[in-house]
């Protein structure tokens, strides 16, 4: 619901404690506060993790700065507001208009190892392709992410660094934001080598439409991207690939009946090992994997099956959810990397738009309480290796001897 410009001069007023003597219509000021004002009333709990008169003091700080800030830099003010709850779900959604207005690097990054690679190239940087980065704009990676945590909502550093690396690392307005560019510069990268490379500011529309060279050869064959969920035979017959992506129904084939023939498989073929992939699992509706596992417990009632399930900085909200399920009811084997969500989280969803941008946000409505604090961890670490990448090899299954 769009609130009108004389109330949210009351609401500025009254959390500025004085800083401002009136507040005009502006939109972006008033796109400020709306989103401030109901992220404050809505979110279970809001301050959660800031004293309120700071965070007003920091709400102070964006409205005296709005008018000045170019698109790109307005969006991660707004972002910043929202990154006040410590909350993964509580964010402001990125949309076309938002996305036209940035700058792009030519160069996309990933995390092996603790160390920045590069992993794909537009033409004329093809030549980095799996160079290591020392750093960006003289900021190494644990710089970059001690600037983003007021930025870039996240429940834990796993989310924080899939965050950035996957999206913001991209964006140059985001290393504006973050204070390690100068507005309209040049980014440069160290590389591990010693030496230096400029890396050119590329618009939107050059970005989207120029061509890349990945440095992935293939994708691993068990990842399956193309539907919720699958079932995979390995080169281990003793065993079971389930890829379960997300906690949605696919209209093309119920989950229950994905589940009977899955069930019906692990029966017939005699299966001792059944894994359950969660490592791209973002989350939806938790309930959906509930056949499933109530078949896995009646056959381990019945004979021996170990359960491992495979998780990472994807595997998120109801996926989490679903991994503390399978851990208490079947035993489950933890195998991968620490997870993007916490075990204990707030979510269930509320979302509303901005009343001038039209930006959509959201926030928390319940908090998660299973006596878990942090991402879970895995029984059996694995580290993401950059020639394993470069040859679609999926690590995980090869450390369990599946593959």
């Amino acid at each position: 619901m769009r609130v009108s410009c004389a109330k949210l001069i009351v609401f500025v007023l009254l959390v500025c404690c004085g800083f401002l003597s009136a507040v005009d219509c502006d939109p972006r000021k008033e796109d400020a506060a709306y989103l401030y004002e109901t992220l404050s009333k809505n979110h279970i709990d809001f301050f959660n993790s800031v004293d309120r008169s700071a965070a007003d003091e920091f709400f102070n700080g964006i409205l005296a700065e709005t008018s000045s800030m170019d698109e790109g830099g307005f969006y991660y003010d707004l972002l910043s507001i929202a990154a006040l709850a410590g909350d993964s779900h509580t964010s402001i959604a990125m949309d076309g208009n938002t996305v036209s207005n940035f700058d792009f690097l030519p160069v996309v990054f990933d995390v092996f190892d603790d160390r920045l690679f590069i992993v794909a190239a537009v033409d004329g940087y093809e030549n980095l392709l799996g160079k290591e980065v020392r750093t960006i704009c003289g900021c190494t990676l644990d710089e970059i992410l001690m600037r983003s945590r007021t930025i870039v909502p996240h429940d834990n550093d796993v989310y924080l660094l899939s965050q950035i690396k996957n999206t913001h690392l991209l964006i140059v307005q985001f290393l504006e934001a973050i204070g390690i560019i100068e507005p309209g510069a040049v980014p440069v990268a160290e590389l591990a080598d010693g030496s230096s490379v400029l890396l050119a500011r590329i618009g939107y529309e050059d970005y989207a439409n120029g061509k890349r060279t990945l440095l992935m050869r293939k994708q691993p064959e068990t990842l399956n991207a193309f539907s919720y969920y699958s079932a995979m035979y390995l080169p281990d017959d003793t065993a079971l690939l389930v890829n379960y992506h997300a906690c949605a129904e696919m209209s093309s084939l119920p989950f229950t009946d994905f589940a009977e023939a899955c069930l019906a498989l692990v029966e017939k073929e005699g299966y001792r090992k059944v894994l359950i992939d969660l490592r791209y699992n973002s989350g939806g509706d938790s309930r959906i994997i509930t056949p499933l596992v109530d078949g896995l417990e009646k056959i381990s009632e019945e004979r021996d099956l170990d359960v491992f399930v495979l998780i990472g900085e994807g595997t998120f909200s109801s996926a989490i959810l679903n991994a503390l399920e399978l851990k208490e009811r079947l035993g489950a084997v933890f195998v991968g990397r620490p997870t993007g969500g916490n075990a204990s989280h707030y979510g269930e969803l509320g979302m509303d738009r901005l009343p001038n941008s039209g930006l959509a946000f959201t926030w928390s409505t319940k908090y998660f309480d299973n006596g878990i604090y942090g991402p879970l961890v895995p029984d059996i670490a694995v580290e993401r290796n950059i020639d394993d990448y470069r040859n679609g090899i999926d690590s995980d299954l090869e450390a369990l001897g599946v593959i």
